[in-house]
This record gives structure tokens, C-alpha cells and sequence, in this order.
């Protein structure tokens, strides 16, 4: 059987107490008495101090699996934000639909969730500093790629509106000719695939950017909840 070091220290001290009562016990009654004393206030300290010792490991223990599986939640609730902010398929009720007047319902659709889960976002923010200090440097790396990746949501977005804004400039030119017309359409080309670029970044479907880097942090939340659950 292995002995942690506090168990070891444990029984050293016993056997040395041991030792000290039977030198005792051959000499007189009085000093063995005084020596008993003495002996019994330091053992009682050192019991006590094992055993705060041991309530604050143990404290501390549970503060950490409970923090992880906080974590862990709001986590999940925030990756879970990200995929229905990116999930063009999904309908919005609350949203109008697209009409002629539109000249970017893809970030119109996304502002609009996005608006709607500014709650769990900012959840995550104000508890962010907390998380790191009880678990660690695991933890502080993982919630920077999720706050990463809220900001690039909200970054390409409104990258992809201001393009879509120059190619509905662009639609109307090419609609009422220009007399230099023929600059037109190799710059509305440009404009359409740095869109699509950004679509691509930006919209939530199987080996998408988006849906990849979400897999990535689900597993992520999951091994560190396990690191401290176990």
C-alpha cells in the first residue's frame, strides 16, 4: 500500500510517540506525566492542521469541478449562440422577409440573432476573469478562442455588408450604363467573390468554417470539464 507524504508523516509521528512513552515509562512518574502533556497539545496542533489541510485540498477540489461544469454550460450555450447566429437556413419570425429593398439580408439575419444572444455573450464576458483564475490557463485559452470567434462573427459581418453595399452601387451602373461602363463589370465580379469569400467564413453548414470551428471548441468545453470532473 502507497502512503501519500502527509500519511507517512503520520506514522513517523506515532512511532515516535510511541518510542518516547516506553523511554518514559521506565523512568519516573512525574516527568512521563509532563512529557504525556506536552506531547498531547502538539499532536492535537498537528491533527488540526492535517486536517484543515485536508478540507481545503478538498475545497478546492470541488470549487474547481463545480466552476468547470459552470464553464462547461455557459460554454455550450455560447458555441450553441454562435450556430444560430450562422445558420442562414433557420427562420426568424421576428425578422422580415427579404425583399428588392435588401441589398444584404445575410447580415441583416445575423445582427439581428445576434442581438437577441447578446445575454449569453456578455454572461460570458462578465465571468470570464473568474473562470480563468480558478482553472487556469486551459480555461483562459479556451474562452479567448470563443470571445475570438464572436468577434470574427460580428468583424466579417459587417466587412460582408460594406461589400454588399458597393455591389448593389454596382448593379445600379451596371443597370443605367455609365460611358466608362466597361470598368463595371470586372470590379462587380471582384466585389461578388470577396462576398462569397466572406459567406463562406461566415455561414453555418457542414465543413464550413464556421461549423468546423465550432466542432473544434465543443470538444474543447468537453475535455476540460472531464480534467476537472475527474
Amino acid at each position: 500500500m502507497k502512503f501519500r507524504l502527509s500519511d507517512e508523516r503520520l506514522v513517523i509521528l506515532a512511532f515516535t510517540l510511541t518510542s518516547i512513552v516506553l523511554f518514559c515509562l521506565s523512568k519516573n512518574m512525574p516527568e512521563f506525566l509532563s512529557m504525556i502533556n506536552t506531547l498531547a497539545t502538539t499532536l492535537v496542533a498537528f491533527i488540526a492542521l492535517y486536517g484543515i489541510n485536508n478540507w481545503r485540498n478538498e475545497y478546492a477540489v470541488k470549487q474547481k469541478a463545480a466552476t468547470a461544469i459552470e464553464v462547461a454550460e455557459l460554454a455550450f450555450e455560447t458555441t450553441n449562440a454562435l450556430a444560430r447566429i450562422t445558420d442562414t437556413i433557420a427562420f426568424d419570425s421576428d425578422l422580415p422577409l427579404q425583399n428588392d429593398s435588401t441589398f444584404d439580408y445575410l447580415t441583416d439575419l445575423i445582427f439581428h440573432k445576434f442581438n437577441k444572444e447578446a445575454k449569453t455573450f456578455n454572461n460570458l464576458q462578465a465571468n470570464r476573469y473568474r473562470y480563468n483564475l480558478i482553472l487556469g490557463k486551459d480555461c483562459e485559452e479556451l474562452l479567448s478562442d470563443i470571445v475570438g470567434l464572436i468577434s470574427h462573427v460580428n468583424t466579417k459581418a459587417r466587412q460582408h455588408r460594406r461589400l454588399m453595399k458597393r455591389l448593389s452601387n454596382h448593379e445600379k451602373s451596371i443597370q443605367h450604363p455609365l460611358p466608362d461602363s466597361s470598368q463595371i463589370e470586372p470590379k462587380y465580379k471582384e466585389l461578388y467573390e470577396r462576398a462569397t469569400e466572406l459567406e463562406n467564413m461566415l455561414i453555418y453548414i457542414d465543413d464550413y468554417y464556421m461549423y468546423n470551428e465550432i466542432e473544434k471548441l465543443r470538444s474543447r468545453i468537453d475535455k476540460l470539464a472531464q480534467k476537472h470532473l475527474l
